[in-house]
């Protein structure tokens, strides 16, 4: 983190409101280094045409916070971010765009975490600079440089992207760059890949990420749902979705009961349980995927107990 410039100045205790339309914990290895919390921003200024949040982001979320009432919320993988490094990625949407908002949330959460941002940078110069003192990695998803190829595709020219690109550099932050240079199907050819990747190598910039986009179709769901904090859901959900869990579990040992006398009531059971066993999963996805992912992380804990219990003895 830039540790040294991520301090709370009373000037800088401004309260910033951003409208988030989804918080994943407990990342690995997909948003960058250790343990990370995907924060995810709404608000775009493209309009890129394989976009799989479109819906999401001009519908806009119900979910607003402050950077204080955010910090208050992420502080509950505190642990897992100061043990392996890891931290905060803010994504979209387009992040940037709330520059204002991550620098007051980067300036007060502890010098420990690391704040990265994944961004297109087509955004207004001084966005850049409000966030170049406190973004301690940029994952810049660059589209192509040929700009008829990234107008075709996002609606936009790529001139104040490759600008801000420059500024970064010139700014000294290179070794923080990580440039993505995607193959996106129907508008770039591996051909124009890697004449953008000829590009980037040009300014200096060596850590570079080509991929294949995915096609999306306009049946296949968001990605990004609905935060992934149990305590965000309405309180009614919260209810819905318990209630409906012990339904199901006592509807199956109902049906259990009833049916398992003959061979044909056996296959009937094994089928609706099956049914209802899938029901539960999808309806508690987020916690079920919060529950495994934090088995995975368990042993960044037993690393930092191990520290701490070494510092006293």
């Amino acid at each position: 983190m830039a540790s040294n410039e991520r301090r709370l100045d009373n000037e800088h205790k401004m309260s910033y409101s951003a409208n988030i339309s989804s918080i994943s914990r407990l990342r690995l290895e997909t948003d960058g280094d250790g343990v990370r919390t995907l924060v995810c921003l709404n608000g775009c200024p493209l309009k890129c045409k394989m976009c799989p949040n479109k819906d999401l982001l001009e519908k806009g979320s119900p979910f607003w916070y402050t950077p204080e009432s955010l910090l208050e919320s992420l502080k509950i993988d505190d642990v897992y971010y100061r043990a392996s490094y890891g931290g905060i990625t803010f994504g979209g949407g387009e992040p940037a765009l709330e520059s204002e908002f991550i620098a007051s949330f980067s300036r007060m959460c502890p010098k420990e975490w690391t704040v990265y941002i994944e961004t297109s940078l087509n955004v207004d110069q001084d966005h850049i600079d409000v966030l170049a003192h406190v973004i301690d990695h940029w994952y810049i998803d660059i589209k192509d440089i040929n700009d008829k190829i990234y107008h075709k595709y996002t609606g936009h020219s790529n001139s104040q992207v490759l600008s801000n690109l420059q500024r970064l550099i010139d700014r000294g932050l290179a070794s923080k760059i990580t440039v993505r240079i995607p193959h996106i199907p129907g508008y770039n050819t591996p051909e124009d890949v890697k004449k953008s990747e000829d590009f980037i190598r040009s300014l200096g910039l060596e850590d570079i990420d080509i991929f294949h986009y995915q096609e999306q179709h306009d049946s296949d769901p968001p990605l990004m749902g609905v935060p992934v904090f149990y305590e965000n859901y309405p309180w009614w959900i919260r209810v819905l979705r318990t209630v409906t869990a012990i339904l199901a579990v006592i509807g199956s040992g109902l049906i259990c009961f009833t049916l398992i006398s003959s061979t044909v009531g056996a296959i009937i059971t094994a089928s609706l349980v099956s049914i209802i066993v899938l029901f539960i999963v999808i309806l508690l996805w987020d916690d079920i995927g919060g529950f495994i992912r934090g088995r995975s992380v368990n042993k960044v804990i037993d690393k930092l107990e191990d520290d701490e219990w070494n510092k006293k003895v």
